[in-house]
Order: structure tokens, then sequence, then C-alpha cells
């Protein structure tokens, strides 16, 4: 598992513990921790795009370019909360 999965994991969980644990059961981390953002990316923007609601600001803030720190700080501050709000799709 890589450390980007660790850190997501341990934001869902001080927030819904309970969301942070249908997120490890249906998440599957990339072993390459080099593609984990992008990795990471792929599933949330999915996941996201298919709420009843609109994510298009969060999905904006799920950037493949910059570094682990900055993603973290985008996705606590844009996202996190949309997914203990509203789950995910893949959680049904």
């Amino acid at each position: 598992m890589t450390s980007l999965y660790n850190s997501v994991v341990s934001s869902i969980n001080k927030r819904s513990p309970e969301c942070a644990t249908k997120f490890t059961q249906h998440y599957q981390p990339t072993p390459v921790e080099g593609d984990a953002i992008i990795h990471m990316n792929r599933y949330l923007r999915t996941q996201l795009g298919l709420l009843p609601v609109d994510t298009i600001r969060e999905r904006e803030c799920l950037m493949d370019n910059v570094g682990e720190k900055e993603w973290m700080r985008l996705f606590n501050k844009h996202v996190v909360q949309t997914i203990v709000t509203y789950g995910l799709p893949d959680w049904k």
C-alpha cells in the first residue's frame, strides 16, 4: 500500500470511521508508489461523477500533476467532506 492510500484512509477515518472502512473494502490501491495519485484520482473522479449531486468542483481538485502534500491539502479541503456526506456509489 502507498503512503497516499494511508493518508486518504486516515483523513476519511477522522471524519467517519464507517466511511473509512467502506473505502478500504472497495478501493484497491496500486502497489506502485509513483502511480498512486493517478490511480486514486481515476477511482475518485469516477465515483464522484456517479453521485446524484454536482461534484465538478471536487473532481477538478483531484489533480494528477501535484505532489502528495498538495494533493492531500486539496483532498482535505474540497473532496473528503463530500465522500463522508454522500458516500460513494461503489459502496451501495
